[in-house]
């Protein structure tokens, strides 16, 4: 069975794989990390338990709460003062329909080397703004994202 963190892990390891592919061609470099970041490099995303429950108990068999899934949150940032420059980025991994798209590249993931049984985008938040630290805001989305470890 994987654990989360191998997972998160996984998961930030396939999206930056093929993000870099794109980097290569239009020259946009993204920061993915298995973490929650607190002072990343935009444009980043990041994956972490972040909401609540960060656990599904609805996905445990015959109530047993070791077989539920996991509640992730993968979010998309960039700072606002990035925006004017950058708002086409955001749309781009926004759009299911995109190269970029974040979304599809999540569910693209699956099964993410026999780790998961499932990984499923179940809410996009809009675009958000993020007031962080003193002077930095960022804007950007959060995807909630569905998982249930692979059981052996």
């Amino acid at each position: 069975m994987s654990g989360l963190l191998e997972i998160s892990e996984a998961l930030a390891d396939f999206l930056r794989e093929g993000y870099a592919e794109l980097a290569e061609t239009d020259g946009i470099d993204f920061q993915v990390e298995p973490r929650y970041l607190v002072a990343p490099s935009p444009p980043t995303i990041d994956i972490y338990p972040g909401r609540t429950p960060a656990r599904d108990l609805d996905a445990a068999g015959m109530g047993d709460a070791e077989f539920g899934g996991y509640l992730l949150t993968v979010r998309f940032r960039m700072l606002t003062a990035d925006y004017d420059a950058g708002y086409r980025l955001m749309y781009l991994v926004s759009d299911d329909e995109s190269d970029y798209s974040l979304a599809a590249g999540i569910e693209a993931s699956y099964p993410l080397d026999g780790r998961v049984a499932s990984i499923v985008v179940t809410e996009f938040s809009g675009i958000t703004i993020y007031p962080e630290g003193d002077s930095d805001k960022w804007i950007g989305f959060e995807h909630a994202v569905h998982v249930i470890p692979a059981r052996s």
